[in-house]
């Protein structure tokens, strides 16, 4: 009998080892669950990002342009963040092929440590991260850098403008036929809208109307709830 008590006998380091990885990720999900509901008091326009039902740590984004070289653009992103976010930042990459000197041509990956050379916990948010990834496609000091992901990019906008133009106007015209292109996993995709969307809204049309603030709330609680429920499933 004693036998089989030691066969079966765990480790006391090994609890404590999973302890502390329980509260890592606890703090952590505790951390992105907090910056995500203040994205809306920052009212950032033209940016749409919705974090994974089943992974708090991916959150998958969509930038609208609507002025400039970029104008018209639909630009999906995906950010990833590391466990032991928030000492360390996101990846962020782009599912949309575009033609932008912080912009990897091929693989997508976003220049971050460009503009956040030293991450600091505390100082850098989320917050941050979006408005300098919507940022890049309005500011013309980002579109000449020639030290980052795509310098070809860089020097041709400030030796040939028109051929720049040009690339610009392809990466949003590419966006466009792409637009209903989804990642299996991804949380936000688009769909053609159908006689069935057409019901749906009519249908939302002759509901009571709530005010804004009921409108978030409601979808908040509703997105905290889902998390909890596939985090402790």
């Amino acid at each position: 009998m004693e036998k089989a008590d030691k066969e079966n006998e765990v480790p006391l380091d090994g609890y404590g080892a999973l302890g502390d990885l329980l509260e890592s990720n606890h703090k952590l999900v505790n951390c992105l669950e907090t910056e995500y509901k203040l994205l809306r008091k920052f009212h950032l326009s033209g940016v749409v990002v919705l974090p994974h039902l089943d992974d708090i740590k991916i959150w998958d984004g969509t930038i609208f342009i609507k002025q400039g070289l970029y104008k018209g653009g639909i630009f999906k992103f995906r950010m990833t963040f590391p466990v032991d976010y928030p000492s360390k930042p996101p990846k962020v990459y782009f599912a949309t092929s575009i033609y932008h000197p912080m912009i990897h041509k091929e693989t997508g990956d976003f220049d971050l440590k460009h503009h956040f050379k030293d991450w600091e916990s505390g100082k850098n948010y989320t917050i941050n991260i979006l408005k300098l990834l919507k940022n890049i496609f309005y500011v013309n000091d980002y579109f000449c850098i020639q030290d980052s992901y795509n310098p070809d990019a860089g020097y041709t906008f400030g030796t040939n403008y028109n051929e720049y133009r040009s690339r610009c106007v392809e990466s949003v015209a590419e966006s466009k036929r792409e637009k209903y292109v989804n990642e299996e996993d991804s949380s936000l995709k688009f769909e053609e809208f159908t006689d069935f969307h057409q019901k749906l809204l009519d249908n939302l049309k002759n509901r009571p109307e709530k005010t804004d603030n009921e409108k978030v709330e409601g979808f908040k609680n509703w997105l905290i709830g889902a998390w909890k429920d596939n985090l402790y499933s």
